[in-house]
């Protein structure tokens, strides 16, 4: 006898659909639990009963807390799901309604019969029926069987793939450093067959190439220190520069405009510095003029305003008062 299977077991469509065979194979299961429809593919896990795509879409629009849909051939199942499955049933649902009192085709309105059949409290209990049947329930040998085959080869899949995957990952670092090991040697060898490759006198002139290129950047260098030294010891030098460029003599101008553009600067310069004193001494009258401020007048004149307020709150308030008054007597 197999063992049992964990009701939280994930079982693919393949493997549900053979499952479910059994169930649809039944003589009252042949039709739609709320239509004449024949051949249903679609379940109702809550209640445990088959239905047809039009009402499977209705019971989706009740919202999964009430009615969970799924599809008898595309959809995976837990185990628990199958065993609500073979609990259930149409004929045990249609048995336990008309138990009590609901008709299933009472209403004409297909919409309104679903939303009263499946929010009632009957229906409710039904579904507290089948979880306290589940419980106690067990599959079949078969069933059982092809469940736990499913499971194996699952696991076993798992594990060889996880075993793959470690032995591929040492074989690559292996390969790594033997690849590693085979470059460096190819370029040991590479270089002592290019140095055997070039003449003596080849090498001679190589080497006077090297020599002459270290003579040049030391040129270079000594240049490059003697003209910081000179910047280091004449430091006004680079402003005198700067100077002289900015005296270059323009040739679209005489030396009378270049006086005028001098004299015009001059001003400009005098204008600046006497607006600087005005709004300097600008400031000073008003540092003076706020110095000169009494606070002690301020602190009266809002301790004046606040009385005025509320004042004016207070008979603004009687006025209402009366007015009630005056409705109340009227």
């Amino acid at each position: 006898m197999p063992k049992r299977v964990d009701d939280g077991t994930n079982v693919p469509n393949q493997i549900v659909n053979r499952i479910l065979a059994k169930v649809r194979g039944k003589l009252e299961n042949k039709k739609c639990f709320d239509c004449p429809e024949k051949n249903p593919q679609w379940a109702s896990v809550t209640f445990g009963v088959l239905l047809c795509t039009n009402c499977s879409g209705r019971h989706r629009r009740l919202g999964t807390h009430i009615s969970f849909v799924r599809s008898t051939t595309m959809d995976g199942w837990s185990v628990a799901q199958l065993k609500r499955m073979f609990v259930g049933g149409n004929l045990h649902a249609t048995e336990h309604f008309s138990k009590h009192g609901i008709q299933l085709n009472a209403i004409q309105s297909r919409t309104k019969s679903i939303e009263n059949k499946y929010c009632c409290k009957p229906a409710r209990l039904y579904v507290t029926t089948l979880d306290q049947k589940i419980k106690k329930y067990q599959l079949d040998d078969d069933t059982q069987q092809q469940i736990e085959k499913y499971v194996a080869e699952k696991r076993r899949a798992h594990k060889k793939k996880h075993h793959h995957h470690r032995h591929g990952h040492h074989h690559d670092t292996d390969s790594g450093t033997s690849s590693s090991e085979d470059d460096d040697d190819t370029l040991d060898s590479t270089t002592q067959k290019g140095s055997s490759m070039i003449s003596s006198a080849k090498k001679e002139e190589i080497h006077q190439l090297h020599e002459k290129a270290a003579n040049e950047d030391l040129i270079y260098e000594s240049h490059v220190i003697a003209k910081h030294t000179h910047h280091h010891h004449h430091p006004h030098s680079h402003s005198l520069d700067k100077n002289k460029k900015k005296k270059k003599k323009n040739p679209f101008l005489d030396d009378d405009d270049l006086d005028d553009l001098e004299d015009f600067d001059e001003d400009k310069n005098n204008a600046s510095s006497t607006n600087k004193k005005g709004a300097a001494s600008v400031s000073k009258t008003v540092s003076a003029d706020i110095d000169d401020f009494d606070f002690d007048d301020l602190e009266e004149q809002i301790e004046k305003d606040k009385k005025q307020r509320v004042q004016l709150k207070a008979k603004q308030e009687e006025e209402r008062r009366q007015r009630e008054e005056l409705q109340l007597q009227k």
